[in-house]
């Protein structure tokens, strides 16, 4: 990792309040990311608060010409509740505040590592593996409260009772490796690029002028990364509720 604004806060006294980390069982040193997660927090709070703000002072359902938090909330959720509506359709409703939420803080965590001084909350699997995790969860509580705990649990065993016993372990591996591959996925892309533009900056007076493709490309990583977490758990769910023949 790269210097950083949030190297400030990893204050001993608070690191120790974590203890060991659980993914390497060493002491907790940096706890950049979870600044940067109550950043982006706070400022899309914020923008959510505006947002509703503006709705309500001006009674209106048409937006203005500004680019206020009003109009950045409502590209987000319109975009991402057609697609959601898309891929499950009409209960699209029942399940679209989760997925907003996830794409929301994903495109602003990933969106920070281009501000120079600030590192990406999502470039620590610990905070992606959290993300991962929540969409699992999210999928298989749908999932049985709309089949049933039974149901769900057939869907499981594939469509032929007699290859159960293939299908089984199969899905049990497959469905396993849907938060690891969430998570590595986007903790990889988003570490590999803002490490590059870490790289680029070092440049002494290039730094100015050999980042600006590179954060071109950054925005693209930013966006890519974003849809392609939150597409994923859109059709995780879709096939969690789907009626099963």
């Amino acid at each position: 990792m790269s210097w950083s604004l949030f190297e400030y806060g990893n204050i001993k006294g608070i690191t120790d309040l974590f203890g060991n980390s659980v993914l390497d069982k060493n002491p907790v040193t940096d706890i950049h990311h979870i600044w940067g997660a109550l950043l982006v927090s706070g400022v899309t709070i914020s923008m959510g608060y505006f947002a509703s703000k503006s709705i309500k002072k001006s009674n209106s359902i048409i937006p203005t010409d500004k680019l206020d938090s009003r109009n950045i909330m409502e590209i987000f959720i319109e975009y991402f509740y057609n697609l959601t509506k898309d891929i499950i359709g009409p209960e699209a409703k029942t399940y679209f505040p989760w997925i907003v939420s996830f794409s929301i803080f994903i495109f602003f965590s990933n969106a920070l590592g281009l501000i120079p001084g600030m590192v990406p909350p999502t470039d620590m699997l610990s905070t992606t593996l959290a993300l991962a995790l929540m969409s699992f969860v999210l999928y298989n509580y749908y999932g049985i409260k709309k089949q049933g705990a039974l149901n769900h649990f057939k869907h499981l065993m594939g469509p032929i009772w007699w290859l159960a016993w293939l299908m089984l372990p199969i899905e049990i591996i497959s469905h396993l490796a849907r938060p690891l591959s969430l998570a590595l996925r986007l903790m990889g892309n988003i570490a590999g690029d803002h490490m590059l533009l870490g790289i680029f900056l070092g440049f002494g007076v290039l730094a100015f002028i050999t980042p600006i493709p590179i954060m071109m490309l950054g925005m693209i990583v930013v966006v890519v990364q974003t849809m392609v977490f939150t597409i994923l758990s859109i059709v995780y769910i879709a096939m969690a509720v789907e009626d099963h023949h």
